[in-house]
C-alpha cells in the first residue's frame, strides 16, 4: 500500500505570527495536516485558493498537475511583541503654555492573527519574501501616523502640560492604544493586544522653560487680576493685557483688537490715533 505523503509544519519559532513556504514536484496524493492551533492559507499559481483550519485536508483536486503550491503557515494563539518608538523628536504645541516643544516617544505593543484571510491579503500578499521584519515596519508606520495627532487632541481637551506627561502617561497610552487597536483589526486582520508608551522625551532644557513660562503666566494673571483680565500670546503664550498691550512682551507678536485710552480709560479702535472720547493722543 503506497504512504500517503504529508506536509505537516513545526511549531512556529517564538515570536513568529507566519511561515511561508514554496513547495515543488508534489505528488498529486499529498496531503496537508493543521494543528488546532494554527490554520493555513493555500495558494496555487499564485492564486489564493482557501483558508484551512484544523485537519488534514488534499493539496490537490484532480487534474492539478504542475500546479505551483505555496503554504503560509499561522498561528492563531501565538503573539508578537516589538517595540515603536518616533524617528526624530515631534514639534508641538504645549496646551498649557502655548509654547512650541520637541518631544519624543516610545513604547512597545502586541499582536497576534484574528482574521487570517484579511492579515494575508493586507499584509502578506504575493510577496514571496514578505517577513516579520518587514510586518514591524509595516505596523510602525502606521502607529507613528497616529502618535502625534491622538497625543496633542489628550493634551489639548485635558489642558494639561507635556511636563505633566508621565503623570497622565496610562491614559494617554490608554487612548492611543484604542485608536492603534482599531486599525490593526480593521485594515490588518490583528488583534492588538497590548499596547504601552514606556518614555517621553523632553530636554531637561525645555522642561525649564515651559516652567519659567507658567510662573509668568500665574505672576501676571495676580498682577492684573484687578485691571482688565489678562491673556496669553497665541506665538509664546506670555501674558498680556488685552486693549493696553499692543504688541508681546515676550516674542513682539502685534496684537489686534481696541485700545485704552491712557488718560479716560475709552476703549478705541485699534487704528485710532485720537481717543473718541477725549481727543487724548494714543501713542503707539
Amino acid at each position: 500500500m503506497k504512504t500517503v505523503p504529508v506536509i505537516r509544519f513545526n511549531e512556529l519559532p517564538e515570536n513568529c505570527l507566519f511561515q511561508r513556504q514554496d513547495f515543488s514536484g508534489l505528488d498529486i496524493a499529498t496531503q496537508i495536516i493543521v494543528e488546532e492551533t494554527h490554520c493555513a492559507i493555500l495558494i496555487k499559481d499564485g492564486k489564493l485558493i482557501n483558508t484551512l483550519d484544523e485537519g488534514r485536508y488534499n493539496v490537490f483536486e484532480k487534474n492539478e498537475r504542475n500546479t505551483i503550491v505555496e503554504i503560509v503557515y499561522m498561528s492563531k494563539t501565538q503573539k508578537h511583541k516589538a517595540f515603536w518608538g518616533t524617528r526624530s523628536k515631534l514639534n508641538m504645541r504645549d496646551p498649557a503654555t502655548k509654547m512650541r516643544i520637541s518631544i519624543g516617544f516610545s513604547g512597545s505593543y502586541e499582536v497576534r492573527i484574528k482574521e487570517p484571510r484579511k492579515f494575508f491579503k493586507e499584509l502578506i500578499g504575493s510577496g514571496r519574501f514578505y517577513d516579520m521584519d518587514m510586518l514591524e515596519d509595516r505596523l510602525l508606520d502606521r502607529i507613528l501616523e497616529n502618535v502625534e495627532p491622538v497625543i496633542a487632541e489628550y493634551m489639548d481637551n485635558n489642558k494639561i502640560s507635556y511636563t505633566e506627561f508621565d503623570s497622565n502617561r496610562n491614559n494617554i497610552s490608554k487612548s492611543l492604544g484604542n485608536k492603534i487597536k482599531d486599525i490593526f483589526e480593521q485594515e490588518y486582520g490583528l488583534e492588538l493586544t497590548a499596547f504601552g508608551i514606556s518614555n517621553s522625551v523632553l530636554t531637561n532644557e525645555t522642561i525649564q522653560e515651559v516652567e519659567n513660562q507658567v510662573k509668568i503666566m500665574i505672576n501676571g494673571s495676580e498682577r492684573n487680576s484687578q485691571n482688565t483680565s489678562s491673556m496669553f500670546c497665541p506665538e509664546c503664550g506670555r501674558a498680556y493685557l488685552p486693549g493696553k498691550d499692543r504688541f508681546c512682551s515676550g516674542c513682539g507678536h502685534k496684537f489686534t483688537g481696541s485700545v485704552i485710552c491712557p488718560s479716560c480709560n475709552y476703549s478705541n479702535d485699534e487704528n485710532n490715533r485720537f481717543c473718541s472720547k477725549c481727543g487724548n493722543q494714543i501713542k503707539f
